[in-house]
């Protein structure tokens, strides 16, 4: 008998990180507990959603992939579609800029929590 052969896709399947990531905002966090964000790694399907919603604008992808990606440690999302307004006009971009490249993969310095 021959070698079995696994196909590509399946052996992606077997050897990817979907583990859950996180990063404490340190802006956002009180004195007796922190501000956590979680997300998992984003996908082609996720990127390509957040560019059709943002239609090319820089910030809209910021605060899309915040408000489809950030979500509470059990995988609860924090944002919906009605607090865009508020990610865009409410608060310094900065913190929700740096959360947006950490999620969308381009930062190496993810916190990723204990288990």
């Amino acid at each position: 008998m021959g070698k079995l052969e696994i196909s590509a896709i399946d052996r992606i399947r077997a050897n990817i990180n979907n583990e859950q990531q996180s990063k404490i905002i340190e802006a956002w966090s009180g004195q007796d507990d922190d501000f956590i964000v979680y997300w998992t790694p984003i996908t082609l399907a996720e990127k390509q959603k957040i560019q059709r919603h943002a239609k090319g604008d820089d910030q809209l992808t910021t605060a899309y992939t915040f408000i489809f990606k950030a979500t509470d440690k059990e995988g609860n999302k924090l944002f919906d579609i009605g607090d865009k307004r508020a990610l865009m006009n409410d608060f310094g971009s900065s913190e929700i800029e740096k959360l947006a490249i950490d999620i969308l993969g381009l930062n190496d310095e993810v916190l990723t929590p204990e288990k």
